[in-house]
């Protein structure tokens, strides 16, 4: 969806146990996080149910990380 707001308010009123900022223009819904790859490089990229990708920022995929239990 696009939304004219601003991302930092838009996270702020979004519930933090369901929603995670991922990368500086991207907050994704963790119920529908299926995976966390590394690719080519060292981005990473999390893998959606329904076949859908998101970049995952370098500042960002420790938290990332922890609430999906893995640890780099």
């Amino acid at each position: 969806y696009v939304i004219r707001e601003a991302m930092q308010t838009l996270e702020e009123r979004l519930d933090p146990e369901r929603f995670m900022r991922v990368h500086r223009s991207v907050i994704v819904r963790l119920d529908l996080v299926e995976t966390l790859h590394k690719g080519a490089g060292g981005d990473y990229e999390v893998h959606l149910r329904g076949g859908g990708r998101l970049r995952v920022s370098r500042s960002r995929r420790e938290a990332l990380e922890r609430w999906l239990g893995v640890s780099s």
